[in-house]
């Protein structure tokens, strides 16, 4: 047998574990690097976060209501992260002078 090197994805629901290995000549794993969900999370989580956030400042929420609904979106995209830390905190700022109220950046 010859040595091997591959990548395998296997799908377990939400997430997704990917691997990368190595099997030598005699068919035992040499090398082995997983990616687990959850370190994928952050990253995912932040990126679709980027898209989510400015739709809700569209909407006119107050800041409560924002609150919840990051609460919500971070809970259905990563429920390890969700309970197993607090990162969210959410700081608005409104512009001044702006006729609705806007919230400035």
């Amino acid at each position: 047998m010859n040595a091997v090197c591959g990548t395998a994805c296997e799908d377990a629901g939400r997430y997704r574990y990917f691997f990368n290995g190595l099997i030598d000549a005699a068919g035992l794993i040499a090398d082995a690097a997983p990616a687990v969900p959850t370190g994928q999370d952050p990253a995912n989580v932040e990126a679709d976060m980027g898209e989510f956030v400015p739709r809700l400042l569209e909407q006119g929420l107050r800041k409560e209501e924002i609150t919840l609904k990051l609460e919500r979106f971070v809970r259905a995209h990563a429920p390890c992260l969700s309970w197993a830390t607090r990162f969210l905190e959410v700081g608005l700022e409104r512009a001044q002078g702006s006729p609705r109220g806007e919230l400035g950046r």
